[in-house]
């Protein structure tokens, strides 16, 4: 959303993330390509959804590819 000239404020808040996430996920992506870091948010959603059993799979695998990402 943000590689289409969308603002990065706009962008978060579309994709429902937390407003009071948003200086973490900006302090993420310092130094990271816009590639990089749209991995990164799906790596987490995916985690997420691992978590809460929404999506099958081992929750400390889902972890572990987070982190080590």
């Amino acid at each position: 959303r943000i590689a289409q000239g969308r603002d990065a404020a706009q962008a978060m808040y579309d994709m429902k993330l937390w407003r009071s996430r948003h200086e973490q996920l900006r302090r993420a992506a310092r130094g990271r390509t816009l590639r990089e870091v749209g991995r990164l948010v799906r790596c987490a959603a995916r985690a997420d959804q691992v978590v809460k059993a929404v999506r099958p799979g081992d929750p400390w695998h889902a972890l572990r590819e987070l982190t080590l990402e």
